[in-house]
């Protein structure tokens, strides 16, 4: 028989390539929104998304298989904010109707101006920030990669033109990794403008970005395509978006950049790039198992004739049991690897584009109708599910922990970080490491229950404890062989038809 799951290990993602989008959203949650709707188009999404200038709602947005970074923007004392369901931008503060109490005020906290959407399906990346002037406009993700390398990709937002070029390029120096460079720079040079750019339209930090970037043998791949567009009739246009990428990763070949132009919903101002590299990334795949289509008989029919196979032997003593139980469990596991439809998490599902503008009473007939779908479940459940919607969406990353004057970065050195942390005087919570370790003395007498499953009566009906030396004597008292096995299944069978 073949295996209903036959042919799922493959992927659409597994193409060994990593897809690296870099957009300006300008705070508009319209304009997310329909970035969202574009990607659920594609049969290939994009791996990596470089969000610059994210709108507040950003944090409170769901999007399917991307997890989220973020951050909340500093105070103006420099303190790291953090946000709370009371924070949402869409929050409306419920007032006691007739009451002179006057509504909560609500506070909404801006974010950093870079973020990053990432595939679910990728595992062990890690983000930092720098310190200084870039802080909050500037965010690098760090991916592994299969043959042990990593490649970090610096996600920029030239804000107000307060970039320190010179920090910015200064890690990319290093050699152990492969550096991209994306974001919305919000400077002019020729290199990237074209020749035909006025000399004074080039700005100092735009001399500087080409200089550092030339040292740490980055290349830009804009040849001169306009990037912004804006006014009337799209006529003020400009080159701001940019692309740079180590040459070690051009000297293969294996590099692709074009800009995105038919996404709906960005006609005008900043337009997506697109970047594609030849990477064997590490991705590891979820799945989920879809009982309600087991085809209950055969499931069980199935794992009787495993059970039958068995061969006989007796159960009289503690081995020979678990060996039984283990033969059980193969048994099982057989069964729903032939039985059981399987869907991998996270793989692309494609559906035609929906996007349009919608106006006021036909936006309003289709929240209505998702509410009474939702509502289709019990008022409780779409009481917690409007509450979930104004909670902030879990990051998908744990920030570098700083202990002991060290920076952890590796999730195990973050897991041991906060063992230490939070048990201070020992690794691991129990007795300390110092302590000497010896036998445990057993108590003299320690009972325990024998749960009575309606299949076998105790072996002392007036009691359902026994001491640790009768243990024999209850096991010699269990069927033996093929029996207890098959009674197992039909009392299952029962069970399920019930």
């Amino acid at each position: 028989m073949v295996a209903i799951n036959e042919g799922l290990e493959v992927s659409i993602l597994d193409d060994e390539q990593c897809i690296i989008w870099s957009v300006n959203v300008k705070q508009a949650p319209v304009r997310l929104s329909a970035l969202s709707k574009h990607i659920a188009t594609l049969s290939r999404p994009p791996d990596i998304i470089a969000i610059q200038d994210p709108p507040r709602k950003f944090a409170y947005m769901s999007f399917g298989v991307y997890g989220h970074w973020y951050r909340a923007a500093d105070n103006e004392n420099g303190q790291p904010e953090t946000l709370t369901r009371d924070n949402d931008p869409s929050l409306f503060q419920f007032r006691v109707p007739y009451s002179r109490k006057p509504p909560k005020e609500k506070i909404v906290k801006d974010l950093c101006k870079v973020a990053f959407l990432v595939h679910k399906s990728l595992k062990g990346c890690r983000i930092t920030e720098p310190s200084g002037d870039n802080r909050g406009i500037v965010a690098t993700l760090h991916v592994p990669l299969v043959d042990g390398y990593t490649i970090a990709i610096h996600n920029v937002y030239n804000h107000e033109k307060r970039l320190d070029v010179a920090s910015l390029c200064r890690p990319m120096l290093s050699a152990s990794k492969a550096h991209v460079l994306v974001g919305d720079f919000n400077l002019h040079h020729p290199l990237w403008a074209g020749d035909d750019l006025p000399n004074s339209n080039i700005e100092a930090k735009a001399r500087q970005l080409v200089n550092h970037t030339t040292e740490a043998n980055m290349k830009c791949l804009n040849n001169g395509t306009i990037t912004y567009r804006r006014g009337q009739n799209l006529d003020f246009t400009s080159v701001v978006d940019l692309v740079f990428v180590k040459n070690v990763l051009l000297d293969s070949g294996q590099v692709g950049y074009k800009l995105l132009e038919n996404v709906l919903g960005y006609e005008s101002d900043h337009i997506p790039s697109s970047l594609a590299i030849n990477l064997d990334m590490h991705r590891e795949y979820g799945v989920r198992y879809q009982w309600q289509k087991v085809p209950k008989d055969e499931f069980q029919d199935g794992v009787e004739q495993a059970l039958r196979k068995m061969a006989q032997r007796e159960l009289v003593d503690t081995a020979a049991v678990g060996n039984g139980l283990k033969d059980v469990i193969a048994c099982v596991e057989s069964a729903i690897r032939d039985f059981v439809p399987v869907v991998k998490l996270n793989e692309p599902n494609p559906r035609p584009s929906r996007y349009k503008a919608a106006d006021s009473a036909t936006y309003t007939r289709r929240w209505h109708r998702a509410v009474d779908k939702m509502a289709s479940d019990g008022i409780f459940n779409l009481s917690k599910r409007a509450h979930n919607w104004s909670v902030p969406r879990q990051m998908a990353y744990t920030p570098d922990f700083v202990f002991g004057g060290h920076t952890h970065e590796s999730n195990e050195d973050k897991a041991n970080c906060y063992v230490q942390a939070t048990w201070t005087d020992s690794r691991r919570k129990g007795p300390s490491l110092s302590s000497k370790s010896s036998a445990a003395s057993p108590p003299e007498a320690v009972s325990f229950a024998v749960p009575s499953s309606g299949l076998y009566e105790p072996t002392n009906p007036n009691s359902s404890r026994c001491l640790p030396h009768q243990t024999s004597r209850c096991v010699s008292s269990i069927p033996t062989g093929l029996n207890i096995l098959l009674e197992i299944m039909l009392h299952l069978k029962k069970s399920w038809k019930s």
